[in-house]
């Protein structure tokens, strides 16, 4: 397989240092996209299958997932509380 396409990648692909994250649910050892999302930008643990909301809501609680008090703030609120710009950074990659 050719991967000469990663010599056009921007430079934010030669950090000097490298991170490790580990998410998972609450409730599951297994996480889904939602939950580990959420534990990546809000820095929050949540439930399987939650977005933006703590884990004091259950799946299929309507009434506690809209008490604003379950809501969680994102590093981009935190950030743009703190005076600094904040934006989207997407890269997706085609390969037929």
């Amino acid at each position: 397989m050719d991967f000469s396409f990663y010599t056009c990648l921007p430079n934010s692909f030669s950090f000097k240092k490298l991170g490790l994250l580990k998410t998972y649910a609450v409730d599951a050892m297994v996480p889904d996209s939602a939950c580990t999302a959420t534990a990546l930008f809000t820095g929050v643990k949540t439930n399987f299958e939650m977005v933006g909301i703590d884990a004091g809501v259950k799946l299929a609680d309507c009434e506690s997932g809209t008490d604003p008090s379950h809501y969680l703030s994102t590093i981009a609120e935190w950030a743009q509380k703190a005076g600094k710009s904040t934006g989207k950074y997407l890269l997706i990659f085609i390969i037929i």
